[in-house]
């Protein structure tokens, strides 16, 4: 998705829906499970903010997880 020539903040949206779908996805399928729905669903965050910071992203990219964060909690 990096290596594509659009602007980062589109990038930083359009992986703001793919993260977020994921999340909610996590919650669905582990329903009767909430502690392992937020198990993994923490170290997916986790795994994301270690790449954005590896890559040294910008802003808005960790608000694009928090976004994701706030929207899984719904579901969680």
């Amino acid at each position: 998705m990096y290596r594509i020539r659009i602007p980062d903040w589109i990038k930083a949206g359009i992986l703001t829906g793919s993260l977020t779908a994921f999340m909610i996805g996590i919650g669905v399928q582990f329903f009767e499970m909430p502690l392992i729905a937020g198990l993994i669903v923490l170290i997916t965050v986790s795994a994301a903010i270690y790449m954005l910071r590896k890559m040294n992203k910008k802003w808005y990219h960790y608000y694009e997880i928090m976004i994701s964060i706030i929207a899984a909690l719904f579901y969680l």
